[in-house]
């Protein structure tokens, strides 16, 4: 069966189709789309209408692509920026309205269960103790692992976009606004960090679109 999948992030959205065979799958096609649901609003918990147009047209050309590969089955799913927003409501419509496609908006904690299921499929599981993290654009997933199996797990509103649009830092950043960055962060992870201390991690993973820049 062709299934493809939809996800609409804080800064992209990404198009992945596959050939699904019981377990197994193959990625057919993959498409990204640069919809920077967070600009003009995220540190308000609002989706612009100009952000709101982008998603709407990404997913009008998603749509067009499936068709052409003749997908069977498509799941849209929605992350920090829409769960976030008080005004997500507007966005799901605009969605369903132009495609007709219906936008699952998923909670911080199942989208930190759905990275570490990724990581699962991707990488041998650590017979230690194992710290993940994702870092998106509206919110940062931290999965703690012993013995190749999860004991914690916590999403935080403190995604790339969002402290860009809180701090907005010159180019290049100065030490000051770092230093700012550090200290709202070292009190928005408390709990992270005591789940930390309580367990030695040996081993540190990242699963998103920053490490895979930081490695090219």
């Amino acid at each position: 069966m062709r299934i493809a999948t939809i996800d609409l992030g804080t800064n992209t959205c990404h198009l992945l189709i596959a050939e699904v065979k019981g377990s197994s799958h193959e990625d057919i096609y993959h498409e990204t789309f640069a919809v920077k649901l967070g600009e003009g609003g995220i540190t308000e918990n609002k989706i612009s209408p100009p952000a709101t147009n982008r998603a709407v047209t990404a997913f009008e050309n998603y749509l067009s692509v499936c068709k052409k590969h003749n997908v069977e089955k498509l799941y849209a799913t929605a992350t920090a920026a829409v769960r976030q927003a008080n005004n997500k409501n507007e966005i799901i419509d605009q969605i369903k309205s132009h495609t007709g496609i219906i936008l699952n908006v998923i909670d911080g904690d199942t989208e930190a269960s759905l990275i570490y299921e990724g990581v699962k499929l991707a990488l041998p599981q650590e017979s230690e103790s194992a710290l993940m993290m994702d870092i998106g654009g509206g919110s940062v997933e931290f999965i703690i692992t012993m013995n190749g199996e999860k004991v914690w797990q916590k999403s935080f509103p403190t995604g790339a976009a969002f402290l860009l649009e809180k701090f907005k830092p010159s180019d290049p950043i100065s030490e000051l606004e770092v230093e700012l960055i550090n200290t709202f962060l070292m009190d928005e992870w408390i709990e992270l960090f005591e789940h930390i201390s309580n367990h030695s991690i040996k081993h540190f993973i990242g699963a998103s679109g920053s490490f895979q820049t930081l490695c090219d």
